[in-house]
């Protein structure tokens, strides 16, 4: 291409067609942003609460040990860390749903290592707190009492795998005083116990 034939094209005008497409394009990339800081006014103003940017109520848990984690609202870990957040000496008992398991058996689902995962992941930071996994009759089901050994030793194994330390978790069948009604035993609990 001689320069004379550059500077030919150079100076050649856009089409009617490439002006539209040029005007869409940059109508489209400014009217997304535009669409939702629109929304957010509109819903400040009105005093409706609208959901264009809701940050999740997972919350992020800063460990004793400087770690962190991400800590699903409403699960068990996010109750677990809530306790250890308050750091005070004693007991206290969270029951583990059969959900964390695969039915019928000792294999633990999804959610159920995600769980684990969070738990070992607080009880390595707090050295000084243990972990006693209590299995008994589900719902008072004799039968149940070997399934429920079972997930017992894997939850201890599993957080073992994962950095607790084998002194800090222990399993134990649960005890119950004579008249206790079984009928509504969750199966699986852990005790933790803060002795700072």
């Amino acid at each position: 291409m001689t320069a004379r034939q550059v500077s030919a094209t150079r100076k050649k005008p856009l089409d009617r067609k490439a002006r539209i497409a040029i005007f869409a394009a940059l109508a489209l990339i400014f009217a997304g942003p535009l669409f939702l800081i629109g929304k957010l006014v509109s819903s400040r103003v009105s005093g409706e609460e609208e959901h264009v940017f809701a940050p999740s109520k997972d919350q992020i848990v800063i460990l004793r040990d400087g770690s962190t984690m991400l800590v699903r609202h409403k699960s068990a870990g996010a109750a677990v860390a809530e306790w250890f957040k308050r750091d005070v000496a004693g007991e206290k008992t969270f029951e583990l749903s059969n959900a964390n398991f695969v039915p019928g058996s000792s294999k633990l689902t999804q959610d159920g290592w995600a769980h684990l995962v969070e738990f070992s992941q607080l009880m390595k930071a707090h050295h000084e707190v243990r972990a006693l996994v209590l299995f008994s009759p589900y719902h008072g089901d004799a039968s149940s009492v070997p399934l429920e050994h079972s997930r017992a030793e894997v939850i201890h194994q599993e957080a073992v795998k994962q950095g607790v330390d084998d002194e800090q978790i222990a399993v134990a069948p649960e005890t119950f005083e004579p008249n206790h009604n079984a009928a509504r035993d969750p199966g699986l609990e852990v005790v933790l116990t803060n002795r700072s």
